[in-house]
């Protein structure tokens, strides 16, 4: 019977570093070009925030509805958003930093958070012009491997459509939409929100951290995929969920293989923990996309 693995982009699919020090570079230069504040304020505003996220990243992320969906220290795409929106909660005390959230909101950008996402936004144009170039290639010779073998691969992210399907298509992959063909054997799912907090909030813990399972949108995506094997990067954004269908026997996810793409920025607690039998649920931990040919799963 033919497997179908869902997986992650961003990350995965990706080495995301350059891009992600690029949103980075691009959110300092506009703080401090447009705050209208001494750069060592705006500096010390931006290592203070860092130094908490630092010395306690259980309690900073990109928060939804008040509370964490991913965790500062996963990626650096997070560690962008959650710096924001640290600074946001900072302005409510501080009036040099609230007066420079003002500048932004009064350009439309809602706060130092809508700044982290159009810097990620202006980022991917340059992607798209062909400045940046993340798909990592022996990721996507696995990925014909497996449709070679008659598996499917649906590719779920929270990155746009066209930005994953531009980078799979020139990889040389026969990448479609899953608006434009559902039943393609390489599907693109973009803007898939596993970001998206419910009203339900359903948690359970690693250590400290608190993982968030109330994540409707990407729920839905799952129960219509039901796929075999979910690979991911970030555990809160892409694992959470999927793990905890398969960890309750939920129907249709009984059998689900849950894979950690690690990098080199991959928190510690989330290799722990998927190392550890993942409470009973098959998978664990890739170092390599390519290592899927090594585990049964092509």
């Amino acid at each position: 019977m033919p497997y179908k693995i869902l997986s992650d982009f961003d990350g995965v699919l990706t080495d995301l570093k350059k891009e992600a020090l690029r949103v980075t570079e691009l959110f300092e230069s506009r703080l401090l070009l447009e705050s209208g504040q001494p750069q060592a304020e705006v500096r010390g505003w931006l290592e203070q925030a860092r130094s908490l996220m630092r010395s306690n990243p259980s309690e900073y992320g990109w928060k939804i509805k008040g509370r964490i969906a991913a965790f500062c220290n996963e990626d650096a795409f997070i560690r962008v958003n959650a710096l924001g929106i640290l600074l946001d909660e900072q302005s409510e005390t501080l009036p040099a930093l609230l007066a420079t959230r003002r500048k932004f909101e009064v350009q439309g950008i809602e706060g130092f958070y809508g700044l982290a996402q159009a810097c990620f936004q202006q980022m991917t144009k340059e992607t798209a012009r062909g400045e940046h170039n993340p798909i990592e290639l022996a990721a996507c010779r696995t990925i014909q491997t497996i449709l070679e073998k008659g598996n499917q691969v649906v590719v779920v992210s929270n990155s746009g459509t066209d930005r994953v399907l531009q980078l799979l298509v020139n990889a040389g992959l026969p990448a479609e939409s899953h608006d434009t063909n559902p039943n393609a054997p390489l599907r693109v799912r973009g803007g898939a929100g596993k970001f998206l907090l419910g009203d339900a909030p359903s948690v359970f813990s690693i250590g400290e951290y608190k993982i968030e399972t109330d994540r409707p949108a990407y729920l839905k995506i799952l129960e219509e995929e039901k796929p075999n094997a979910v690979v991911g990067d970030v555990f809160s954004l892409d694992l959470a969920l999927p793990l905890s269908l398969a960890e309750n026997k939920i129907s249709g996810f009984e059998h689900l293989k849950v894979w950690l793409r690690k990098r080199d920025y991959t928190p510690e607690w989330s290799v722990e923990f998927l190392s550890d039998n993942n409470r009973g649920v098959t998978g664990g931990i890739l170092e390599g996309f390519d290592e899927l040919m090594a585990v049964g799963m092509v």
